[in-house]
């Protein structure tokens, strides 16, 4: 989750962009959908307050037993592709 005009999430968008591009992630045998949700967007509303969202950018993977994971990491896709890849099931 990101919002337009926030300096943190100006600073990875242009990296994250090229990577939510791709759509996708494999890892282990497994595909992970890769999105990104805009605060003002219609579709987010629902999503942020669910993944109870307080700033951004926000970083959750969502794994198909139910479980909303939040990252913490550094702010770079290979932290990120690293954290799906530990953390998909």
């Amino acid at each position: 989750y990101y919002m337009d005009g926030c300096p943190h999430c100006e600073s990875i968008l242009p990296e994250y962009k090229k990577f939510a591009a791709a759509g996708q992630i494999f890892s282990n045998g497994k595909t992970t959908k890769i999105r990104m949700l805009e605060q003002g967007s219609p579709n987010a509303a629902p999503e942020l307050e669910a993944n109870n969202v307080k700033g951004f950018p926000t970083f959750v993977l969502s794994t198909v037993d139910g479980k909303n994971l939040e990252y913490q990491g550094d702010r770079t896709v290979p932290a990120i592709s690293q954290f799906i890849k530990e953390n998909a099931s």
